[in-house]
């Protein structure tokens, strides 16, 4: 794992608007739990805008999109 993983920086858009920092272990676990899915925007430091979850390789394993 990067450094960079390990930091709270992810964010994602839900029900209630968007919500973190989170860490990519957090995002993980809410992609398997159903709460992230493939059609949820997610944005960290250093991504230029706002993406689908599914179109993220470091979330296509925990989406089951790998």
């Amino acid at each position: 794992m990067s450094e960079g993983n390990a930091q709270a920086d992810w964010y994602y858009v839900g029900h209630y608007g968007q919500l973190g920092p989170l860490t990519l272990s957090q995002v993980n676990e809410l992609a398997a739990d159903g709460v992230i899915t493939t059609e949820t925007y997610v944005w960290r430091s250093g991504m230029p805008d706002w993406t689908l979850a599914q179109q993220v390789p470091d979330l296509r394993l925990a989406l089951g999109t790998a």
